[in-house]
Formats: C-alpha cells, sequence, structure tokens
C-alpha cells in the first residue's frame, strides 16, 4: 500500500511539474493554453506536498535485512 502510495505521489509530482511548464512556457511565448496559465499558480504547491510525500513514504519502504517485514 505504501508502494502504490509513492507511485502515486510521484505521478502527481510529474504532472505538476508538466502543467507548471505548459503554463509558464504559454504565457511567456503568447501562445494561447486556457486553463493551464491559471492552474500553473498552484502547482508548486501540489509539487511541493507530492514531492514531499514521495520522499517520506520511499524512506520509510526502505527495509533492512533485519528487519521483521523483509520476508513478509
Amino acid at each position: 500500500m505504501t508502494l502504490l502510495g509513492e507511485l502515486g505521489s510521484a505521478g502527481l509530482l510529474v504532472a505538476a511539474i508538466a502543467v507548471f511548464s505548459i503554463g509558464v512556457g504559454g504565457a511567456v511565448l503568447d501562445v494561447p493554453v486556457g486553463a493551464f496559465s491559471q492552474l500553473a499558480i498552484v502547482t508548486p504547491y501540489m509539487g511541493g506536498f507530492s514531492g514531499f510525500f514521495t520522499y517520506y513514504l520511499h524512506q520509510k519502504r526502505r527495509l533492512t535485512p533485519t528487519d521483521d517485514q523483509v520476508f513478509d
């Protein structure tokens, strides 16, 4: 379940970076991108939160050979 949460957070991070890039790039180059330019305002926050949870869940999931759950 932790792996699924980690993958979901990583996917959200990639989506946030893509939306931010499209929104800012479209605004700078005067390309009409519609809602992406408005959505690009909140994506740094969304990227920060999802990046934090990706890192946290990855560190939480790391097991050493002496942990009880390694062979479960």
